[in-house]
């Protein structure tokens, strides 16, 4: 049954960039953003999706212009063109977000007024285009604030040079201020970003404010059921020895040179034999595979499509999310885990904070210390210790998944949400949001 505002259905912009489309492929993974947008199109909704022509994790333009993609099924797909990059850090990063806010600006007015507007922070250049649009026009509109721009590159730089970083990031903060500001509604992933958020819009917390956890497809039966291929991680043996799982892009927010190391110790003690699955490229994954060199349970198989993705975590004993101890990450629960935990697989998370203490309470997973391999290797040796209560540790991970982070339950949070923000949302009556 749909469901309605004013007896009809909701004209629902959603934006963001980043993520994988709908028409990027067959047997493609629909993240966040594009969950909600099948979501609300199934509903009878009609969805207008903003992203960027420029595919982030590949690198490369999906068409190299503006281009409108009506699908027909309820989702219209505006791509906006910019210039890409070759580096996820660097000045052409930045000059890319402000054209795609630019091809935002310029195309915005020739659509239909929404009705209510889902907006991905970051990026910040995009999200306060569409902001501003949002409340000139004075559509209700939220803020889904995923990453904590632009305290993390602060984090990343050099202690020497903060001060300069602080001074140098002062129009950013300044922007993210007031963007995160125009928002009638901020959402998060967890209680802790979203004090993150309100601090830097400097606001007390409101009726719409509101945690909406990550989600995650279930595993189809395809992937639970199809035969592992053993010829994909040579000297693998499935059930005797074990594997552990890392799906990613390959870049600054993974230590995957701690993970190396314990491979490495793992290798040279006594005991089963552990395997490392780091599936994915990325701009850090020719580097990985030279310092990997050597080591016979490192397998680097490069990138995977879902069904694939599947089968391997079938097979795995353990998903790994060795993140950076970052801003981005700490207060947060990141998709790996979920992606984890919708296989029935316990995680080993070097993050401390929020998945810290889900693992800890559900006894789901097993903490590390960030950056000590020797931290990593105890992780993996509880793991070993704790494989005769391997069915029941999948059985919690699983009730874990479908208790928090399964679509039906977040996919009604994301409706409801929406319905009751479109109702009753009041844009551009903030004190202080800007122009």
């Amino acid at each position: 049954m749909t469901v309605t505002v004013n007896a009809r259905p909701l004209n629902i912009w959603l934006a963001t960039t980043g993520e994988t489309l709908p028409c990027d492929g067959e047997d493609i993974r629909l993240w966040r953003t594009g969950m909600v947008a099948r979501h609300m199109a199934a509903a009878g909704h009609r969805v207008t999706w903003w992203t960027s022509d420029f595919i982030h994790t590949a690198k490369r333009h999906r068409f190299g212009r503006d281009t409108t993609i009506d699908r027909g099924d309820g989702i219209r797909i505006e791509l906006l063109h910019s210039c890409g990059y070759t580096r996820h850090v660097g000045l052409r990063r930045l000059v890319d977000h402000n054209q795609v806010a630019r091809s935002f600006r310029r195309r915005c007015p020739g659509l239909p007024r929404p009705d209510v507007a889902i907006i991905c922070y970051p990026t910040i250049e995009l999200a306060a285009a569409c902001a501003q649009h949002c409340n000139r026009l004075g559509v209700p509109c939220a803020i889904d604030v995923r990453d904590a721009w632009p305290d993390i590159f602060l984090e990343a730089c050099p202690r020497p040079l903060r001060t300069v970083g602080r001074i140098a990031l002062r129009p950013y903060q300044r922007l993210a201020r007031s963007t995160l500001l125009k928002g009638d509604a901020l959402i998060s992933l967890t209680e802790p970003f979203l004090t993150w958020a309100l601090t830097k819009a400097g606001r007390a917390r409101n009726e719409f404010d509101t945690v909406i956890p990550m989600s995650y497809d279930p595993p189809t039966e395809n992937a639970l059921g199809a035969h592992f291929d053993e010829g994909l991680f040579p000297g693998f043996r499935p059930g005797i020895d074990f594997g552990i799982c890392l799906f990613c892009t390959f870049g600054r927010q993974y230590d995957i040179l701690t993970v190396l190391n314990a491979a490495c110790r793992l290798e040279e003690g006594n005991g089963p034999r552990v395997h490392w699955f780091l599936c994915g490229d990325g701009e850090s994954l020719t580097a990985i595979r030279d310092a990997a060199k050597g080591l016979s349970t490192v397998h680097l198989p490069g990138w995977m499509d879902r069904t694939k993705m599947g089968q391997v975590m079938s097979a795995s004993d353990a998903g790994l999310a060795p993140y950076h101890p970052e801003r981005n990450f700490s207060g947060n629960i990141p998709n790996k885990p979920v992606e984890y935990l919708s296989h029935g697989l316990p995680v080993i998370s070097c993050l401390g904070g929020v998945l810290n203490d889900l693992l800890t309470k559900k006894a789901i997973g097993f903490p590390y210390a960030a950056r000590d391999a020797e931290s990593l290797v105890e992780a993996v040796r509880r793991l070993i210790a704790a494989r005769p209560d391997q069915e029941n540790m999948r059985r919690r991970a699983s009730n874990v998944y479908r208790e928090s982070f399964h679509p039906d339950i977040v996919m009604r949070m994301h409706s409801d949400f929406i319905v009751r923000l479109a109702k009753g949302g009041r844009a551009g009556s903030r004190q202080g949001s800007g122009p």
